[in-house]
């Protein structure tokens, strides 16, 4: 079963103007079996570093892992009956962090053993497919992945010591193939691969390590080397001395590439091989619980009126009115949508320093993911971001 005709181009048009609702629904379908997690989450008034877990939402058929979903609501519910009055304003024992952790135990005893991490919930497609055009072609708008396969041969020419072009069309030669692409995705290049580690607390680095970082997303995934690697996309590349990236990384890959073995796309129809094997995962959502945070700080309101004294309570109705304010602004407030975006912004910002920290004490940095000498520079670099401002010095 093969696709007729340039298979990026028949497969990328499938994604070109697509949202990502419509990926999830009409590509992610058929490539993988879905079920999802959300954790929510609001702030603490007046520990706005602090992060309180309001509940956790499952959507799927596993009962192991739905009665697990159940004992932590019931725990953090528990908690939560226990709270009363303005002043207990404490986070439960359930950080984002502890709950992590709990997932991957509870999770890995359900045999998901591979995972990835993004800085927000799009839809998993690989980066050759995501919307790259050529700059300046303005009258074809010529995508990426209509000039991979030439991108791909022209660095073979130039760097034939670094890179060998196979052809697409070799599919006994398609894991080959793929140590390629695994060598241009490590120094930059979009290719049809996405990457997967054995290390879920590496995952958690690269979800935290993305510019955008908003509703931020672990995968898991449940893999059976022995089968997947004939039966579906999953692929396994070879550790080779230029690309130690993947050693480090512990990483496999889901392979695009595979699809032209198990299915044929006409148009935006799609026909699966019988031996096609559906990739099981489950996708970790973090999301700000902004309703439940705006009930929070009416109930603090309400208990305010426990305060005998009258200028303290005066002064703490005004406090809570101006945090109110910056997510549920009244008419006349002033408060722009843009700022709220920012103030929500601010709240995921405090996340990924609370778990950054944790894995750090756990002795896991984002330098050791890039141990080649012109990773570890550019990953020191991004550190630093470009700005402008005006000497307050005068003559």
């Amino acid at each position: 079963m093969r696709i007729e005709g340039d298979f990026y181009s028949i497969l990328g048009s499938n994604y070109d103007g697509a949202s990502d609702e419509y990926i999830e629904r009409d590509i992610n379908s058929k490539l993988f079996q879905t079920q999802n997690i959300n954790i929510k989450i609001h702030p603490i008034f007046l520990q706005k570093k602090k992060l309180k877990i309001t509940s956790l939402e499952f959507e799927g058929d596993n009962q192991e892992i739905k009665n697990t979903i159940n004992e932590i609501n019931s725990d953090i519910q528990r908690q939560e009956d226990n709270s009363k009055g303005y002043r207990c304003e404490e986070p439960n024992t359930w950080s984002v962090f502890y709950l992590l952790k709990e997932l991957i135990t509870a999770l890995s005893s359900s045999n998901y053993n591979f995972y990835r991490g993004q800085g927000s919930n799009w839809a998993t497609r690989p980066s050759i497919f995501r919307p790259l055009k050529l700059i300046g072609d303005i009258e074809d708008e010529t995508n990426f992945y209509e000039d991979f396969e030439k991108l791909y041969q022209q660095v073979s020419r130039e760097y034939p010591d670094n890179i060998k072009y196979i052809e697409l069309e070799h599919d006994e030669l398609i894991d080959e193939r793929a140590d390629e692409l695994a060598t241009l995705q490590h120094y930059g290049l979009p290719t049809s691969l996405l990457d997967v580690t054995e290390n879920p607390f590496i995952a958690l680095l690269f979800m935290l390590e993305s510019d955008e970082f908003s509703n931020p997303q672990i995968e898991f995934y449940k893999f059976n080397p022995q089968k997947d690697v004939d039966d579906s996309l999953l692929t396994f590349t070879h550790k080779k001395n230029n690309n130690k990236r993947i050693k480090a990384q512990k990483g496999a890959f889901i392979n695009y590439d595979k699809i032209n073995r198990f299915i044929k796309i006409d148009g935006k129809k799609w026909k699966l091989s019988d031996r096609y094997r559906k990739i099981d995962r489950i996708l970790v959502n973090i999301k700000l619980d902004i309703d439940k945070y705006g009930s929070y700080l009416d109930n603090l309101l309400q208990a305010s009126q426990e305060l005998e004294e009258e200028k303290e309570k005066e002064d703490l109705r005004k406090v809570i009115k101006v945090e109110k304010d910056k997510f549920f602004p009244e008419d006349g407030s002033g408060t722009t949508e843009e700022e709220i975006k920012k103030n929500e912004n601010e709240i995921f910002e405090n996340l990924r320093q609370e778990l950054m920290k944790k894995l750090n004490e756990f002795h896991y940095f984002q330098r050791d993911l890039y141990p080649d000498f012109n990773d570890y520079l550019v990953h020191l670099k991004k550190k630093y971001k470009r700005y402008s401002s005006q000497s307050s010095f005068t003559l």
